[in-house]
């Protein structure tokens, strides 16, 4: 009998592409949805079929009916992106004849993904967050701007497409009140209110990352922590390299922000451990969806993708599996690059250092020998990059040269 489908929302993402990887080697029929049908991660052999989309508005919403319309039984969605989830969520009741789903209602979805909402939450409920202010207008900002402990975090509730024409990055390291002054005009416009965050000091493989599965019971199915070894951009990104830790750094009740609010489905919990003090902080979740290095979770044995699939399609969910494996890391090579060179620059990583930390790396975000041309198409694209980047390089050495020399009659 052939499985249910699988449709992942937002497939042009490195999440999306993992995502579709990893259900496809369970068996599953695979379908997505796209913004970009020409991204790399497009090109996978994963999928059965890809359909374009916006992934964020009421595009997505008819593009799903009329897939549902035309597949036979009902199809689990995988949402891949934090727009892609509003958008589902909102239309929870439109699309359940023909989709399963695993995801809280849109009160929690609201108060998880709102960092306002959310930090406010956490501080009334007595866990440990970075000291945090919220900045309305100017006013506020002249409040806050001698309290607050530099360097700071500058961080909009969601990250929206506004505010990235604003600023390149989802987060800013401010390092003095003279920098909050000048970015606060940008930040009024790139949203409503902003936030201004305490910096927890410590490397960034200080970074430890909470996986949870809730089932629909609200029970909890699943538990995986791993450690991230580096990130791009430095200090507030996307994890380059992860490491499977069974060993806990901060036991989970002291983090369970979930037991009151009837959480079901896929998050996790990012939290930072202070270099100096050795106190931990919850930083913020990934709600309702895998994340970027979710593929290191199933590498380490834990069948977190198909345990959503199943209960997301009233099929019995597999056993409970514990993590099988210690040090299997995950590796984003493109990212990773661009990563280990900043580390370097800095002084905090030298080749013998990078070339160590590679050892043990067996699970990858883009490079699969079953799937190739996704992992061929981004190395030619980061190859153009270097070209281009190496052509500048040349052409200012070249003008600097000429400039330099001196014809003698």
């Amino acid at each position: 009998m052939r499985k249910p489908h699988a449709v992942i929302i937002k497939l042009d993402s490195i999440t999306g592409l993992q995502t579709s990887r990893i259900l496809a080697r369970y068996g599953i029929p695979v379908i997505g949805i796209a913004d970009d049908p020409r991204n790399f991660c497009c090109r996978t052999n994963s999928c059965k079929q890809v359909l374009t989309a916006n992934t964020s508005n009421e595009e997505l919403i008819d593009t799903l009916i009329k897939l549902g319309e035309k597949l036979s039984g009902k199809s689990a969605l995988f949402l891949c992106s934090d727009d892609s989830v509003l958008a589902v969520s909102r239309y929870r009741e439109t699309l359940k004849d023909w989709y399963g789903f695993v995801f809280p209602d849109n009160e929690i979805i609201n108060l998880l993904m709102d960092k306002v909402k959310l930090y406010q939450h956490l501080e009334r409920s007595g866990f440990s967050i970075p000291t945090t202010y919220f900045v309305n207008n100017k006013s506020d900002l002249k409040e806050i701007a001698n309290k607050v402990t530099y360097p700071c975090i500058v961080k909009p509730p969601r990250p929206t497409k506004t505010w990235f024409n604003y600023f390149e990055y989802k987060a800013l390291k401010i390092r003095s009140p003279e920098e909050l002054y000048a970015i606060c005009d940008n930040g009024l416009k790139a949203s409503d209110i902003f936030i201004i965050q305490e910096w927890i000091d410590g490397k960034d493989s200080n970074i430890y990352q909470y996986y949870y599965y809730f089932d629909k019971n609200h029970k909890p199915v699943i538990n995986y922590t791993s450690r991230k070894l580096r990130q791009w951009p430095l200090e507030l990104g996307e994890a380059t390299l992860v490491e499977s830790c069974l060993n806990e750094p901060v036991p989970r009740e002291s983090i369970d922000i979930f037991s009151g609010i009837q959480y079901q489905g896929i998050i996790s919990l990012e939290i930072k451990i202070d270099e100096k003090s050795g106190k931990y902080f919850i930083i913020e979740p990934d709600v309702a969806r895998p994340n970027t290095s979710i593929g290191q979770v199933e590498a380490s044995g834990v069948p977190i993708l198909l345990t959503m699939y199943c209960d997301a399609l009233d099929i019995p969910l597999p056993p409970y599996t514990a993590p099988n494996h210690t040090g299997v890391k995950w590796i984003s090579l493109r990212g990773d690059l661009l990563a280990s060179r900043g580390y370097n620059v800095r002084g905090e990583l030298t080749f013998k250092e990078w070339f160590n930390s590679m050892r043990g790396v067996n699970t990858f975000a883009v490079l699969s020998i079953r799937d190739p041309i996704p992992s061929i198409m981004d190395a030619y694209t980061l190859f153009k990059v270097i070209l281009r980047f190496a052509g500048r390089k040349l052409s200012r050495v070249f003008k600097r040269t000429q400039d330099k020399t001196i014809f003698k009659p």
